[in-house]
């Protein structure tokens, strides 16, 4: 995680639920998810908890049965992900044994209470996203009016943006040999290659040329196709001042696919605040299979994954325009139609169709039948 992350409360979000998260940021500088002695587990326990439990009360939909519902979901979906691969062969023993390992009691629960504190700490931050997830679903089954339904969705969503900030923050410190390791980031802030020093820190060699010269120094906020500066040169490097001019759309198709990945990748959740973006990212990330429920690796190569789609789209000039022409295409509308619908000219849209890469034509890649909803 960068200096950067922000937790944000969704607009509409509970006020107090919205304040916690609030304080929750400003103080969690020196927390992490390893740390012993500042335990983001704990600053979740004093801050989040009584916010939540507060917040489940004065929301009657948000009941212990809901809660009880959305767990066993969360736990029938990961022991689904979990199956072996089509034409694998699973005995009886290896099946129960993927059974005993999915429903598991959640740690988290006391009485009838659920505390976020300990379900991210017990299992995961995962976990606690894919249980505020199944409880926002649930919600109308369990009497939500429509005058509640809004602010509470807004406040599940909020806590989801709390998952997602905090399943990567890791301790400051560390060490590694004569290395500073307290600068160590794992990915280029430029794309999803591990920096020089988080390179050297895993197993890279030390690179050749500074064997016999002390100036070169390993990156801690680069790749090396990224760096600055290449060695025993002061001329800064194309590649980077390309990246860099960029960074803040990196930045935002980084943090629109971050959110739809980490959520389920089959409901739009960039909140880009375009409809139709939100579901362009929606269907790139199902088609490539980014995503929790798709990706049974480890959340860090996930992360990487994300940022090197994200500097593709970058690099390629997916602008959200172009997004809107595929979704539209996809919807069944001609170049004509799509024309007078966003009020430029037909000549405009075959120009941009003609720029985008076979690789995010999704409306030749994927079925109409595959929509989400209706555009």
């Amino acid at each position: 995680m960068t200096e950067s992350r922000k937790i944000t409360a969704w607009p509409g979000c509970d006020p107090q639920l919205a304040k916690a998260i609030e304080l929750f940021l400003e103080s969690w500088g020196p927390y992490s998810a390893e740390s012993r002695r500042y335990s983001i587990f704990r600053l979740m326990r004093d801050l989040i908890d009584p916010a939540w439990h507060d917040f489940c009360l004065r929301y009657p939909a948000l009941n212990s049965a809901l809660l009880d519902h959305a767990w066993n979901r969360y736990q029938w979906e990961k022991w689904r992900s979990s199956a072996p691969s089509e034409g694998d062969i699973e005995t009886a023993i290896q099946k129960a044994e993927r059974m005993r390992r999915a429903f598991t009691p959640c740690g988290g629960k006391t009485g009838e209470t659920y505390l976020l504190s300990e379900i991210a700490r017990r299992h995961g931050f995962a976990a606690m996203d894919q249980f505020i997830h199944f409880a926002s679903l649930g919600k109308e089954m369990y009497g939500d009016t429509a005058e509640t339904a809004y602010a509470s969705s807004q406040s599940l969503d909020s806590l989801r943006e709390l998952a997602l900030a905090c399943r990567s923050k890791k301790s400051k410190k560390k060490a590694h040999g004569k290395v500073n390791a307290r600068r160590e980031n794992l990915v280029c802030r430029l794309c999803g290659q591990q920096t020089e020093l988080s390179a050297h820190i895993n197993g890279a060699p030390w690179p050749a040329q500074d064997l016999d010269d002390e100036r070169l120094r390993l990156s801690s906020l680069y790749c090396g196709d990224h760096k600055p500066k290449a060695p025993f040169n002061d001329s800064v490097r194309p590649s980077y001042l390309k990246a860099k001019r960029n960074q803040s759309k990196f930045d935002l198709e980084f943090l629109r696919l971050e959110r739809q990945s980490w959520g389920s990748a089959l409901v739009p959740r960039a909140n880009s605040g375009n409809k139709l973006v939100d579901e362009f990212i929606c269907r790139l990330v199902a088609h490539r299979r980014q995503g929790l429920e798709f990706d049974k690796n480890s959340v860090d190569l996930l992360d990487k994954r994300l940022r090197d789609e994200a500097r593709m789209l970058v690099d390629e000039k997916i602008s959200d325009r172009k997004k809107e022409i595929v979704i539209l295409l996809l919807s069944g509308l001609n170049q004509s139609e799509i024309a007078k619908r966003l009020c430029v000219e037909r000549q405009a849209i075959s120009k941009a169709l003609q720029s985008i890469p076979a690789d995010y034509r999704l409306d030749l890649l994927c079925s109409k039948s595959e929509s989400t909803e209706q555009i």
